[in-house]
């Protein structure tokens, strides 16, 4: 039996064609912008917009997140906070000029006793928004936002 070189040729040339079609198609697999219909574009947009209005911040093209908001009902308590931790701030400081300027012991005790009882819920609460402010999953934030009392 004597073989021809043209078939062999042939059945080579359609083993390759074949060849590329299969990886043209592993190629095409892959979904690319102009794939996705206009419909679907919209509802990514919606659900995009509705997860912006539900966790109070705003999102950028890349879904980062770019600037955290205080939720309406935490503002009152936001306030309250930083007053009350810049307070204790202010008294403990107090307490030590008087401490130092009285050149006695127990000259500054009564301010740092106060700036004490001061601090410790202004800076407790303004630690919780510190890491709300800086937590990058809306569960965890929301969480946190959930813990902290309304006024």
């Amino acid at each position: 039996m004597i073989f021809d070189d043209s078939s062999i040729n042939k059945k080579s040339e359609e083993e390759n064609n074949n060849n590329s079609e299969i990886i043209e198609k592993k190629n095409n697999d892959f979904i690319s912008n102009e794939d996705i219909n206009i419909e679907d574009k919209s509802k990514y947009k919606n659900e995009k917009e509705k997860l912006k209005n539900f966790m109070n911040y705003e999102i950028n093209n890349s879904n980062q997140i770019e600037k955290f908001k205080i939720p309406p009902n935490l503002k009152k308590t936001f306030i309250v906070t930083i007053i009350l931790a810049s307070l204790g701030i202010i008294l403990i400081i107090l307490g030590f000029i008087n401490a130092i300027a009285d050149a006695t012991p127990g000259g500054g005790i009564m301010f740092w006793i106060l700036g004490g009882i001061v601090i410790i819920p202004g800076g407790y609460y303004s630690y919780q928004f510190y890491k709300a402010k800086n937590t990058n999953d809306e569960y965890k934030r929301q969480d946190i936002l959930d813990n902290i009392p309304e006024l």
